[in-house]
């Protein structure tokens, strides 16, 4: 029989299955284990009217709806996601969108920086979930991680980029 070890006691950067997908372990923090999806699940754009407004994003709803029902019709429990708040904080510093609660997100480009040694490069640019600039003129501007693994920035219209969801998890699964 197989032996199965809780969450919170694997190893950051080790990869796990839930809900029919495959999550990196990225860390733990208060009893949270924060996963991001080893794979892109599609590629969509961040937001189909173009706004770099996670908040406001289409991508944000298709996360939290359809992608979430996946995982639960292959297995994964509904109470197992925790809250992520998503700090919404631009790139160029500016902070009027916020923050966003979500059981499924996108990862931030200072996460992606805290994180950056259990996230190897893929063969796709994937959105982050920070925005370039909060200013009007910049508003269509998110961030993405370049194949490279560098960051970058596109038109949030974008549909060619890949989605890599972030979620955090009951350390007790």
């Amino acid at each position: 029989m197989e032996q199965k070890a809780k969450l919170g006691k694997l190893k950051d950067g080790t990869i796990f299955e839930y809900g029919g997908n495959l999550w990196i372990k990225l860390g733990e923090e208060d009893g949270k284990v924060v996963a991001l999806s080893k794979e892109i699940i599609c590629q969509k754009a961040f937001d189909e009217n173009n706004k770099n407004n996670w908040k406001t994003s289409t991508l944000r709803n298709y996360l939290n709806e359809i992608f979430l029902e996946e995982l639960l019709e292959n297995g994964a429990k509904e109470e197992d996601f925790l809250t992520v708040i998503t700090d919404l904080t631009a790139d160029d510093g500016t902070k009027e969108y916020g923050q966003a609660e979500d059981l499924i997100s996108l990862i931030t480009c200072d996460d992606y920086r805290k994180y950056r040694e259990h996230i190897k490069p893929i063969d796709s640019w994937w959105w982050t979930s920070t925005p370039y600039s909060c200013l009007a003129s910049y508003s269509y501007y998110a961030r993405n991680v370049h194949s490279s693994g560098t960051l970058s920035r596109s038109n949030a219209y974008d549909g060619r980029w890949g989605v890599r969801p972030l979620c955090n998890l009951s350390s007790e699964i």
